[in-house]
C-alpha cells in the first residue's frame, strides 16, 4: 500500500463540510461559546472528584469571560453534570477514561490526524464520544450529518488496528 505524505483529519474524509458559522462572527448567539464552555467542563470534570464538582462547575462558569448569567451557569451545570452522572454514560466518565486522546494512522493511503474527544477503555469494549457542543443534537440518529458519522468511523477503524479483540 502506498502512503501519501498529505496528514488529513477524520472531518477532512468526506468532500462536503459542515456549515458552521464561526465563534467570532459576533452576530451569533453565544452557542460557540456556551459549547466551549461545555466541552471544557466534559473534559475536565472526570478528573474532579464527584462531591467537589458542583463547586468546580459554577467556580468555572461564574468567570466573567464566559459572560454567562446566573440562569446559563445553572442550566450548563445541570445539563453536564446530569450527562455525567447518568449510569449510561458511567464508563466514559470513568477511571479508564481519557480526554483529548490523540490517533494517528493510515486508511486508503493517507495519513489520518485526529483528536479523540473522549476515550474509555474497558477489558472488551472501547467507547468513543465525540461532542458537537456548538449546534443543537439531531432528534433522529438518521438527521446525524454523514460527515460525523465518517469521523466517528474513522476514529473506529483507528482503534480496531490498536485493539483487535476489543469492540469499538
Amino acid at each position: 500500500e502506498q502512503i501519501t505524505s498529505a496528514h488529513i483529519s477524520p472531518s477532512q474524509l468526506l468532500e462536503a463540510e459542515p456549515s458552521v458559522r464561526s465563534p467570532f462572527d459576533h452576530n451569533d448567539d453565544t452557542r460557540f461559546i456556551r459549547g466551549l464552555v461545555i466541552h471544557r467542563l466534559l473534559e475536565s470534570l472526570p478528573n474532579v472528584a464527584p462531591e467537589k464538582r458542583l463547586r468546580v462547575t459554577f467556580r468555572y462558569l461564574e468567570r466573567p469571560i464566559h459572560g454567562l448569567n446566573k440562569e446559563e451557569q445553572s442550566t450548563i451545570a445541570t445539563e453536564v453534570l446530569t450527562i455525567m452522572e447518568d449510569p449510561k454514560f458511567k464508563t466514559l466518565f470513568g477511571p479508564r477514561s481519557f480526554s483529548e486522546v490523540p490517533i494517528n494512522g493510515t486508511i486508503n493511503g493517507c495519513i489520518v490526524s485526529g483528536r479523540i474527544d473522549r476515550l474509555a477503555i474497558t477489558d472488551r469494549k472501547i467507547t468513543i464520544i465525540d461532542y458537537k457542543t456548538n449546534r443543537p443534537a439531531p432528534k433522529k440518529v438518521t438527521s446525524v450529518s454523514p460527515l460525523y458519522l465518517e469521523q466517528m468511523a474513522t476514529y473506529r477503524t483507528l482503534l480496531r488496528e490498536v485493539y483487535p479483540s476489543r469492540k469499538v
